[in-house]
């Protein structure tokens, strides 16, 4: 498991903290700290598509990112 490795987990830290403050939030709502769906957009104040749009929008830039540095780093 990625998780388990600590370099790993600090890309994905520095990765998370490069992200805009309402995304930042949102995934570490979801899946950090297991919120749903509903109670993130009553947390934030979206929609549920802005939700959607949001999390899609997050993980791409999340996946480019560590892609980027968890490459650096080895």
């Amino acid at each position: 498991h990625l998780l388990d490795n600590a370099g790993f987990r600090e890309v994905l830290a520095r990765c998370l903290e490069e992200l805009p403050a309402k995304w930042n939030a949102s995934v570490r709502l979801k899946y950090l700290l297991g919120k749903s769906g509903e109670e993130i957009c009553q947390e934030l104040q979206v929609t549920p598509t802005n939700l959607w749009q949001i999390m899609h929008r997050a993980k791409l830039q999340l996946r480019d990112c560590v892609e980027i540095k968890w490459f650096e780093n080895l």
